[in-house]
Protein backbone atom coordinates (compact mmCIF):
# COMPACT_ATOMS: atom_id res chain seq x y z
CA UNK A 1 0.00 0.00 0.00
CA UNK A 2 1.33 3.43 -0.93
CA UNK A 3 1.71 5.57 2.21
CA UNK A 4 -0.02 8.90 2.61
CA UNK A 5 2.77 10.55 4.65
CA UNK A 6 6.49 9.88 4.45
CA UNK A 7 8.25 10.81 7.71
CA UNK A 8 11.96 11.40 7.14
CA UNK A 9 14.23 10.87 10.14
CA UNK A 10 17.97 11.60 9.74
CA UNK A 11 20.02 9.54 12.22
CA UNK A 12 23.57 10.06 13.44
CA UNK A 13 24.87 8.76 16.78
CA UNK A 14 21.63 9.17 18.73
CA UNK A 15 21.32 5.66 20.19
CA UNK A 16 20.31 7.08 23.57
CA UNK A 17 17.24 8.83 22.08
CA UNK A 18 16.35 6.85 18.97
CA UNK A 19 13.98 4.25 20.42
CA UNK A 20 11.82 6.93 22.06
CA UNK A 21 11.65 8.93 18.84
CA UNK A 22 10.63 5.92 16.75
CA UNK A 23 8.10 4.83 19.37
CA UNK A 24 6.39 8.21 19.16
CA UNK A 25 6.17 7.90 15.37
CA UNK A 26 4.90 4.33 15.42
CA UNK A 27 2.09 5.43 17.75
CA UNK A 28 0.57 7.83 15.23
CA UNK A 29 -3.20 7.78 15.02
CA UNK A 30 -3.28 7.08 11.28
CA UNK A 31 -1.96 3.96 9.56
CA UNK A 32 -0.89 5.30 6.16
CA UNK A 33 2.65 6.33 7.04
CA UNK A 34 6.18 5.26 6.28
CA UNK A 35 9.09 6.19 8.53
CA UNK A 36 12.23 6.63 6.42
CA UNK A 37 15.29 6.54 8.68
CA UNK A 38 18.52 7.62 7.01
CA UNK A 39 21.53 6.38 8.99
CA UNK A 40 24.34 8.83 8.26
CA UNK A 41 27.13 6.36 9.11
CA UNK A 42 26.47 6.18 12.85
CA UNK A 43 29.09 4.53 15.03
CA UNK A 44 27.28 4.26 18.38
CA UNK A 45 24.79 1.42 17.93
CA UNK A 46 22.08 3.49 16.22
CA UNK A 47 22.30 1.25 13.14
CA UNK A 48 21.46 -1.89 15.13
CA UNK A 49 18.50 -0.13 16.75
CA UNK A 50 17.19 0.86 13.33
CA UNK A 51 17.49 -2.71 12.03
CA UNK A 52 15.55 -3.95 15.05
CA UNK A 53 12.81 -1.35 14.54
CA UNK A 54 12.46 -2.31 10.87
CA UNK A 55 12.04 -5.98 11.80
CA UNK A 56 9.27 -5.10 14.24
CA UNK A 57 7.38 -2.69 11.97
CA UNK A 58 7.25 -2.87 8.17
CA UNK A 59 6.44 0.85 8.00
CA UNK A 60 10.03 1.60 9.10
CA UNK A 61 12.35 1.89 6.11
CA UNK A 62 16.13 2.03 6.64
CA UNK A 63 18.56 3.76 4.28
CA UNK A 64 22.27 3.95 5.08
CA UNK A 65 25.08 6.25 4.02
CA UNK A 66 28.48 4.61 3.68
CA UNK A 67 30.13 7.80 4.96
CA UNK A 68 28.98 10.62 7.20
CA UNK A 69 27.57 13.31 4.89
CA UNK A 70 25.65 15.55 7.27
CA UNK A 71 22.06 16.37 8.16
CA UNK A 72 21.15 17.98 4.83
CA UNK A 73 22.38 15.02 2.80
CA UNK A 74 20.43 12.61 5.02
CA UNK A 75 17.23 14.59 4.54
CA UNK A 76 17.78 14.80 0.79
CA UNK A 77 18.33 11.03 0.62
CA UNK A 78 15.05 10.54 2.47
CA UNK A 79 13.24 12.94 0.14
CA UNK A 80 14.36 11.03 -2.94
CA UNK A 81 13.08 7.77 -1.46
CA UNK A 82 9.75 9.10 -0.12
CA UNK A 83 6.66 7.44 -1.60
CA UNK A 84 4.01 9.40 0.24
CA UNK A 85 1.96 12.28 -1.14
CA UNK A 86 3.04 14.29 1.90
CA UNK A 87 6.38 14.69 3.64
CA UNK A 88 7.22 15.35 7.29
CA UNK A 89 10.66 15.75 8.86
CA UNK A 90 11.42 14.64 12.42
CA UNK A 91 14.80 14.83 14.12
CA UNK A 92 15.91 11.60 15.75
CA UNK A 93 16.39 13.04 19.25
CA UNK A 94 12.96 14.69 19.35
CA UNK A 95 9.52 13.29 20.09
CA UNK A 96 6.10 13.85 18.56
CA UNK A 97 2.53 13.99 19.70
CA UNK A 98 0.66 10.83 18.78
CA UNK A 99 -1.81 13.14 16.98
CA UNK A 100 0.82 14.76 14.74
CA UNK A 101 0.02 13.05 11.44
CA UNK A 102 -3.73 12.99 12.02
CA UNK A 103 -4.06 16.70 12.79
CA UNK A 104 -1.72 18.09 10.16
CA UNK A 105 -3.30 15.92 7.48
CA UNK A 106 -6.79 17.05 8.50
CA UNK A 107 -5.61 20.66 8.40
CA UNK A 108 -4.22 20.16 4.89
CA UNK A 109 -7.26 18.41 3.43
CA UNK A 110 -9.72 20.76 5.16
CA UNK A 111 -8.15 23.79 3.46
CA UNK A 112 -6.95 22.11 0.24
CA UNK A 113 -3.50 23.24 1.32
CA UNK A 114 -0.11 22.25 -0.05
CA UNK A 115 1.71 22.90 3.24
CA UNK A 116 0.88 23.03 6.94
CA UNK A 117 3.11 24.93 9.35
CA UNK A 118 2.63 23.96 13.00
CA UNK A 119 4.02 24.73 16.44
CA UNK A 120 6.38 22.92 18.80
CA UNK A 121 7.17 22.64 22.51
CA UNK A 122 10.63 22.69 24.09
CA UNK A 123 11.80 20.39 26.87
CA UNK A 124 15.22 19.81 28.38
CA UNK A 125 16.82 16.41 28.38
CA UNK A 126 15.68 14.56 31.51
CA UNK A 127 12.66 16.77 32.15
CA UNK A 128 9.02 15.60 31.92
CA UNK A 129 7.54 15.61 28.43
CA UNK A 130 5.16 18.36 27.34
CA UNK A 131 1.45 17.48 27.53
CA UNK A 132 -0.50 16.34 24.50
CA UNK A 133 -1.79 19.50 22.76
CA UNK A 134 -5.46 20.42 22.65
CA UNK A 135 -6.87 20.62 19.11
CA UNK A 136 -7.16 24.06 17.53
CA UNK A 137 -8.63 25.38 14.30
CA UNK A 138 -6.18 25.64 11.38
CA UNK A 139 -6.20 28.91 9.45
CA UNK A 140 -4.86 30.08 6.12
CA UNK A 141 -1.43 31.44 6.91
CA UNK A 142 -0.02 34.92 6.37
CA UNK A 143 3.28 34.55 4.50
CA UNK A 144 4.92 37.42 6.35
CA UNK A 145 4.09 35.77 9.67
CA UNK A 146 5.42 32.42 8.41
CA UNK A 147 8.72 33.94 7.34
CA UNK A 148 9.16 35.39 10.81
CA UNK A 149 8.62 32.01 12.47
CA UNK A 150 11.50 29.68 13.44
CA UNK A 151 12.75 27.92 10.31
CA UNK A 152 12.91 24.35 11.68
CA UNK A 153 12.30 21.71 9.00
CA UNK A 154 10.30 19.63 11.47
CA UNK A 155 7.47 22.15 11.84
CA UNK A 156 5.94 21.53 8.40
CA UNK A 157 3.84 19.03 6.50
CA UNK A 158 4.54 19.57 2.80
CA UNK A 159 3.02 18.11 -0.32
CA UNK A 160 5.77 16.06 -1.96
CA UNK A 161 4.91 17.41 -5.41
CA UNK A 162 5.55 20.98 -4.17
CA UNK A 163 9.09 20.01 -3.15
CA UNK A 164 9.86 18.09 -6.32
CA UNK A 165 8.33 20.45 -8.85
CA UNK A 166 10.33 23.35 -7.41
CA UNK A 167 13.57 21.38 -7.02
CA UNK A 168 13.78 22.14 -3.29
CA UNK A 169 16.67 20.48 -1.45
CA UNK A 170 18.58 21.13 1.74
CA UNK A 171 21.98 22.77 1.09
CA UNK A 172 24.70 20.29 1.98
CA UNK A 173 27.76 21.18 4.00
CA UNK A 174 26.07 23.86 6.12
CA UNK A 175 24.40 23.96 9.50
CA UNK A 176 21.12 25.88 9.79
CA UNK A 177 20.18 24.33 6.47
CA UNK A 178 16.49 24.73 7.34
CA UNK A 179 16.55 28.48 6.67
CA UNK A 180 16.61 28.58 2.83
CA UNK A 181 14.14 25.68 2.62
CA UNK A 182 11.80 27.45 5.05
CA UNK A 183 11.86 30.61 2.94
CA UNK A 184 11.12 28.75 -0.26
CA UNK A 185 8.25 26.74 1.22
CA UNK A 186 6.65 29.80 2.83
CA UNK A 187 6.79 31.71 -0.44
CA UNK A 188 6.13 28.99 -2.99
CA UNK A 189 3.23 27.27 -1.19
CA UNK A 190 0.05 28.35 -2.94
CA UNK A 191 -2.17 27.73 0.10
CA UNK A 192 -0.09 27.50 3.28
CA UNK A 193 -1.99 26.76 6.49
CA UNK A 194 -0.96 27.43 10.08
CA UNK A 195 -1.94 25.10 12.93
CA UNK A 196 -1.14 26.52 16.36
CA UNK A 197 -0.52 23.21 18.10
CA UNK A 198 2.84 22.05 19.61
CA UNK A 199 2.89 18.70 17.83
CA UNK A 200 6.67 18.17 17.92
CA UNK A 201 8.58 18.16 21.20
CA UNK A 202 12.02 19.67 20.74
CA UNK A 203 14.65 18.20 23.04
CA UNK A 204 17.36 20.55 24.33
CA UNK A 205 20.51 18.53 25.02
CA UNK A 206 24.30 18.91 25.25
CA UNK A 207 26.17 18.32 22.01
CA UNK A 208 23.54 19.78 19.69
CA UNK A 209 24.52 22.24 16.95
CA UNK A 210 23.53 25.24 19.06
CA UNK A 211 26.02 24.24 21.77
CA UNK A 212 29.08 23.88 19.52
CA UNK A 213 32.02 26.25 19.63
CA UNK A 214 33.51 25.73 16.17
CA UNK A 215 32.62 27.82 13.13
CA UNK A 216 29.49 25.76 12.35
CA UNK A 217 27.29 27.96 14.54
CA UNK A 218 28.05 30.88 12.18
CA UNK A 219 26.79 28.96 9.16
CA UNK A 220 23.60 30.94 9.68
CA UNK A 221 25.44 33.86 8.08
CA UNK A 222 26.16 31.76 4.99
CA UNK A 223 22.66 30.31 4.65
CA UNK A 224 21.23 33.82 4.33
CA UNK A 225 23.43 34.26 1.24
CA UNK A 226 21.39 31.45 -0.31
CA UNK A 227 18.11 33.12 0.65
CA UNK A 228 19.26 36.43 -0.86
CA UNK A 229 20.29 34.67 -4.08
CA UNK A 230 16.89 32.97 -4.26
CA UNK A 231 14.92 36.18 -3.71
CA UNK A 232 16.93 38.14 -6.25
CA UNK A 233 16.97 35.41 -8.91
CA UNK A 234 13.17 35.01 -8.73
CA UNK A 235 12.33 38.74 -8.66
CA UNK A 236 10.96 38.48 -5.11
CA UNK A 237 13.57 40.73 -3.51
CA UNK A 238 11.54 43.93 -3.26
CA UNK A 239 8.53 42.15 -1.79
CA UNK A 240 10.40 40.38 1.00
CA UNK A 241 13.63 42.32 1.51
CA UNK A 242 12.60 44.02 4.79
CA UNK A 243 11.92 40.69 6.50
CA UNK A 244 15.09 39.25 5.00
CA UNK A 245 17.29 42.17 6.08
CA UNK A 246 15.93 42.10 9.64
CA UNK A 247 16.74 38.39 9.94
CA UNK A 248 20.12 38.55 8.21
CA UNK A 249 21.33 41.50 10.27
CA UNK A 250 20.06 39.97 13.52
CA UNK A 251 22.00 36.80 12.60
CA UNK A 252 25.21 38.84 12.34
CA UNK A 253 24.66 40.24 15.84
CA UNK A 254 23.65 36.93 17.42
CA UNK A 255 26.61 35.06 15.92
CA UNK A 256 28.97 37.64 17.39
CA UNK A 257 27.26 37.51 20.81
CA UNK A 258 27.43 33.71 20.80
CA UNK A 259 31.13 33.53 19.97
CA UNK A 260 32.02 36.30 22.41
CA UNK A 261 31.24 33.68 25.09
CA UNK A 262 31.76 30.34 23.34
CA UNK A 263 34.88 31.03 21.27
CA UNK A 264 36.17 34.64 21.36
CA UNK A 265 38.83 33.82 18.77
CA UNK A 266 36.09 33.72 16.11
CA UNK A 267 34.49 37.10 16.85
CA UNK A 268 36.82 38.91 14.44
CA UNK A 269 35.92 36.52 11.64
CA UNK A 270 32.20 37.05 12.32
CA UNK A 271 32.72 40.81 12.02
CA UNK A 272 34.61 40.38 8.77
CA UNK A 273 31.92 38.15 7.28
CA UNK A 274 29.19 40.55 8.36
CA UNK A 275 30.98 43.66 7.08
CA UNK A 276 31.59 41.97 3.72
CA UNK A 277 27.82 41.61 3.34
CA UNK A 278 26.92 45.10 4.54
CA UNK A 279 25.44 46.50 1.33
CA UNK A 280 23.98 49.99 1.07
CA UNK A 281 20.52 48.47 1.61
CA UNK A 282 21.75 46.71 4.77
CA UNK A 283 23.27 49.90 6.13
CA UNK A 284 20.16 51.92 5.32
CA UNK A 285 18.07 49.34 7.15
CA UNK A 286 20.33 49.54 10.20
CA UNK A 287 20.05 53.32 10.24
CA UNK A 288 16.37 53.74 9.39
CA UNK A 289 14.57 50.40 9.37
CA UNK A 290 12.54 48.67 12.05
CA UNK A 291 12.74 45.09 13.21
CA UNK A 292 16.07 45.11 15.06
CA UNK A 293 16.54 45.09 18.81
CA UNK A 294 18.57 47.98 20.13
CA UNK A 295 21.51 45.78 21.17
CA UNK A 296 21.56 44.21 17.67
CA UNK A 297 21.57 47.66 16.09
CA UNK A 298 24.31 48.88 18.44
CA UNK A 299 26.53 45.97 17.43
CA UNK A 300 25.98 46.57 13.72
CA UNK A 301 26.62 50.29 14.04
CA UNK A 302 29.76 49.70 16.07
CA UNK A 303 31.40 46.71 14.39
CA UNK A 304 29.99 46.51 10.85
CA UNK A 305 30.23 50.10 9.64
CA UNK A 306 31.16 50.12 5.93
CA UNK A 307 34.25 51.96 4.69
CA UNK A 308 33.66 55.65 4.03
CA UNK A 309 30.84 56.15 6.55
CA UNK A 310 31.64 59.12 8.78
CA UNK A 311 31.45 58.83 12.54
CA UNK A 312 28.43 60.65 13.94
CA UNK A 313 27.14 61.28 17.49
CA UNK A 314 24.67 58.43 16.97
CA UNK A 315 27.49 56.03 16.06
CA UNK A 316 29.53 57.13 19.04
CA UNK A 317 26.59 56.57 21.41
CA UNK A 318 25.88 53.15 19.90
CA UNK A 319 29.54 52.24 20.27
CA UNK A 320 29.54 53.26 23.91
CA UNK A 321 26.40 51.22 24.67
CA UNK A 322 27.81 48.22 22.77
CA UNK A 323 31.14 48.23 24.63
CA UNK A 324 29.47 48.71 28.01
CA UNK A 325 26.96 45.95 27.38
CA UNK A 326 29.66 43.54 26.20
CA UNK A 327 31.80 44.12 29.30
CA UNK A 328 28.84 43.67 31.65
CA UNK A 329 27.70 40.56 29.80
CA UNK A 330 31.14 38.94 29.84
CA UNK A 331 31.64 39.79 33.50
CA UNK A 332 28.27 38.28 34.40
CA UNK A 333 29.03 35.02 32.61
CA UNK A 334 32.47 34.77 34.19
CA UNK A 335 30.84 35.26 37.59
CA UNK A 336 28.27 32.56 36.83
CA UNK A 337 31.04 30.22 35.71
CA UNK A 338 32.95 30.89 38.94
CA UNK A 339 29.88 30.19 41.05
CA UNK A 340 29.12 27.00 39.13
CA UNK A 341 32.66 25.79 39.71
Amino acid sequence: MTPIISIIVPVFNVAHYLDACLASLRQQMISGIEVICVDDASSDGSSALLDSAARQDTRVVILKHANNRGLSAARNTGLRAARGSWVLFVDSDDLTSSHLCERVLNAATGHTADSVFFNYAVFRDGQPLPPEPAPTVPVLADRSALLRRPAFAWTKLVRASLIRSNGIEFPEGLCFEDIPVHWRLAIESERPVFLDEPLVWYRQRPGSITSRTDWSFADGILTYDLVRDYLQSTSRWEEWKDIFLAQQLATFAHAHAYYALANPDLTRRVCEEARARMTSECWSFVLHGKGLLRWERDYLLSRCRPEGVNVSPELLLSGFRYRLRERLRLSWHRLRGFRAA
